[in-house]
């Protein structure tokens, strides 16, 4: 009952893991890739919509007087770095986790 796992290569796991979710496929940990590429997705894309702006706001806390809302551009601006602090918190857990989860299958390191 003992099944034999084929030798995966180190060097091309780390690459692979660049993006989070990759790696995982590699291993052959199906749905934790799914879910770790389904998460980076969501970031980027919000950080593109929302983020950018939101941190530019936090920074300058407005431009124009009166048109600009320093309180909002405040509030807006600290859930983005909370948000953004959240997703770097999950890829420090993949990358932690992701040492301990190879336990069962053997990779060939090349030199």
């Amino acid at each position: 009952m003992d099944k034999e796992q084929p030798i995966k290569n180190v060097r091309k796991a780390t690459l692979l893991s660049i993006i989070p979710g990759l790696g995982q496929f590699y291993n052959g940990q199906i749905f934790k890739g799914v879910v770790f590429i389904a998460v980076f997705i969501a970031f980027v894309i919000e950080f593109i919509a929302v983020g950018i702006n939101a941190f530019i706001g936090l920074i300058t806390l407005g431009s124009v007087p009166g048109v600009d809302h320093s309180l909002f551009l405040m509030i807006e601006g600290t859930l983005q770095l909370i948000v953004t602090v959240l997703f770097y918190r999950f890829l420090y857990y993949q990358y932690i986790r992701c040492e301990t989860c190879s336990d069962n299958v053997e990779f060939r390191r090349n030199g």
